[in-house]
């Protein structure tokens, strides 16, 4: 499949919920039985500025 979101032609909240479970999994070194149109996907999603901000985000300290 080539498309590049889930459920239409624009970035929409589908993708933000599933790439994270997929984030959660490649942390977790579990990702071996994604399929190549899924790693596509992903490292599509991943490589996008706001998907680096809110990753870094996440590890700034609250204070």
């Amino acid at each position: 499949d080539s498309r590049e979101y889930l459920c239409s032609n624009r970035f929409t909240i589908a993708d933000i919920c599933v790439s994270y479970a997929i984030y959660l999994a490649k942390t977790l070194q579990i990702e071996e039985a994604f399929k190549p149109n899924i790693k596509r996907w992903t490292d599509m999603l991943f490589n996008r500025e706001s998907f680096k901000r809110a990753i870094a985000r996440r590890y700034v300290s609250p204070e």
